[in-house]
């Protein structure tokens, strides 16, 4: 398996975007799904 991690402009744009938001903060696990941060199952051959 590899993990797949977010580009530092990606994570600033949301931090920006959650700044401006009234919602309560996210979870770490809705952090990683919404920026696409996780582990992606590889196949070896």
């Amino acid at each position: 398996m590899t993990t797949t991690h977010p580009t530092k402009q990606q994570v600033r744009n949301w931090m920006q975007l959650r700044q401006h938001s009234r919602m309560a903060p996210a979870t770490p696990d809705e952090v990683r799904r919404q920026l696409g941060w996780g582990l992606v199952r590889t196949t070896s051959r």
